[in-house]
């Protein structure tokens, strides 16, 4: 008899038939003590999110996610043990926090919140799990609870990213040598300098037909030589091209390697653009930090102004606003900001369709808005060691109509739009084994 099959402290076996990918909900449980009645998945299982939903890891909508792929939970990254799939039609809970994405979940669907229960909004209670129907939203001075955001821990302590094997093969090699008369460079240093670049060309670069561009403002010498003399210290050739129609210039560097493995980490067009989990989950802060002060440099805008505090004294604020076509790369600057202590406020500033620009039809995509910003106005979020807790604005009950979905993880959490949520439980008493309290040590259920 299997672990699985063993009698628990007199009570009769409950026999689980795993669900190795994506089935209509026929995973079965068969208990003794009901005569050997099965039951399905749906009997149970009613919580879920639509198939369009955001799940973190690959940053992919939950319908194209298969098993054994990575997503993260409470613990950091896991390990999806299966997906299921049902129809549905009824109410979703709708429930926008500060800074957030709305995400949209069925009522018995439980989240992650911690709770103010007090005048005093900076004093949270310790996060524990509720169902979004019973949600509150947090008013100003008036109980209420915020969702939780993961400060995903480190995994990788890599220097130096060797291109060999995947990038360039022996022949390959062999070619360049005779080509060029000398070795080009087959690794890359992972410094603070090269993750600047890194976050540069996500933001002003491209990689197509064995060329790498990046282009700037001409008036922008300082990170136009910065940008060259990186590139140069890791061994490759620049060249400048100056366009005589626009006041831009373009950095140039020639080499299929460098191209490849860049269009491989980073995407391939605006809408693309991602972050690889070497930097997204370095154990270094300071490539971290590098990495989205690059990209700051080359997408970001500031705008500073004077304003007062609640005791009347002035100050400067100053606010930095990034903007992406591709929601996979907005929801990773956010984590990555999290890592390092901040929350930018995440936004929707256009939702795309057709229009037109000097008289042609185009195509616009969908834009999202990252705002960090010093004003004390503007900080609502609080900051633990493991976690941001962000204030929910507004719970609202639509409906729907629908296929739904949900994992099974090995952690038992996922995060939808990088709010922490629970998988596969039952609504009337969530297994102990599956509790907050036996995932992460140190924090306990109050629920």
């Amino acid at each position: 008899m299997s672990e699985e099959e063993r009698p628990r402290k007199g009570k009769p076996p409950i026999i689980r038939v795993p669900v190795e990918k994506i089935q209509p909900a026929i995973v079965v449980y068969r208990c003794d003590r009901c005569g050997g009645k099965f039951y399905h998945l749906n009997d149970f299982v009613r919580h879920c999110v639509k198939g369009e939903t955001i799940i973190g890891g690959d940053f992919k909508e939950i319908k194209n996610i298969a098993p054994a792929e990575n997503v993260f939970g409470i613990t950091g990254v896991t390990k999806v043990v299966a997906i299921y799939r049902r129809k549905y039609s009824g109410d979703m809970i709708r429930i926008k926090a500060a800074g957030m994405l709305p995400i949209e979940l069925t009522p018995e669907h439980p989240i992650l919140v911690a709770s103010s229960f007090n005048r005093r909004k900076r004093k949270l209670s310790e996060p524990y799990w509720k169902f979004p129907e019973e949600i509150i939203p947090k008013k100003w001075e008036k109980p209420g609870d915020y969702l939780i955001v993961p400060r995903l821990p480190g995994l990788y302590e890599i220097r130096e990213i060797d291109l060999f094997g995947k990038f360039i093969t022996p022949r390959g090699l062999v070619n360049a040598k005779n080509r060029l008369g000398d070795v080009p460079p087959t690794s890359i240093p992972l410094t603070a300098e090269v993750a600047w670049l890194f976050g540069l060309y996500v933001a002003e670069g491209c990689a197509n037909h064995g060329k790498v561009r990046i282009c700037l403002g001409s008036h922008e010498k300082d990170t136009i030589d910065r940008t060259i003399d990186i590139l140069e210290a890791i061994g490759y050739r620049t060249k400048i091209e100056q366009q005589t129609n626009c006041s831009e210039t373009i950095i140039k560097v020639h080499s299929y390697w460098l191209s490849n493995a860049l269009k491989e980490w980073f995407g391939e067009r605006a809408e693309n653009k991602r972050v690889p989990d070497f930097i997204l989950l370095h154990k270094d802060y300071e490539i971290v930090s590098a990495f989205l002060d690059g990209y700051a440099t080359g997408d970001g805008s500031y705008v500073r102004w004077k304003t007062r505090n609640r005791l009347g004294k002035s100050y400067e604020c100053k606010r930095l606003d990034l903007q992406t076509t591709s929601i996979k790369l907005a929801l990773q600057l956010q984590l990555m900001y999290a890592r390092l202590g901040i929350l930018p406020m995440l936004t929707i500033v256009d939702k795309g369709g057709e229009g037109e620009i000097l008289g042609r039809k185009c195509k616009f995509r969908t834009a999202y808005k990252l705002t960090i910003s010093n004003g004390e106005h503007y900080k609502h979020y609080v900051v633990s060691e493991r976690y941001i807790a962000t204030p929910v604005r507004s719970v609202e009950r639509t409906v729907y109509n629908g296929v739904v979905y949900n994992l099974e993880t090995e952690d038992n959490t996922y995060t939808v739009h990088n709010v922490i949520v629970h998988n596969c439980v039952l609504k009337h008493g969530i297994p102990p084994h599956l509790a907050w309290r036996m995932v992460q040590k140190g924090w306990k259920e109050v629920r």
